[in-house]
């Protein structure tokens, strides 16, 4: 099996992720695009995600990669907040993570530089190969 090239802004990620392959039907789905462009400051509470989906139904299919988030503000910031853009899981093996890229033009005040850990690697779903 090969992997797709790799395509995209690492600093300006406002593709979606692609689709897993199958001969047959194709597989799990790629993740899509957020974008969001703000004068003022973001704040995330919650949830943004650009996951890939996942495919059960195919054990031989591939993951399809994680969509792209891309957030230019003046500030950011959140107390509990979730970026993700995770690749999805498949049976012939995960799909690539996307991007995440957040930028902002007052970098005094954004408290969480350097506080954005990976997110966990997923396991691997299917048969062993």
């Amino acid at each position: 099996f090969r992997s797709g090239p790799v395509y995209g802004s690492t600093n300006a990620p406002e593709d979606p992720g692609s689709g897993g392959g199958w001969a047959n039907y194709g597989g799990a789905p790629g993740g899509g695009a957020v974008r969001i462009d703000a004068s003022g400051h973001v704040l995330v509470n919650g949830t943004i995600s650009a996951n890939a989906g996942y495919t059960y139904a195919q054990w031989d299919a591939g993951g399809g990669s994680g969509g792209g988030i891309f957030i230019t503000c003046s500030t950011f910031g959140g107390t509990n907040g979730t970026l993700s853009a995770n690749g999805g899981m498949a049976g012939q093996g995960g799909g690539a993570g996307g991007r995440i890229a957040v930028i902002c033009t007052d970098t005094a005040s954004l408290p969480c530089a350097g506080q954005v850990p990976p997110a966990a690697s997923r396991p691997r779903m299917g048969r062993s190969t």
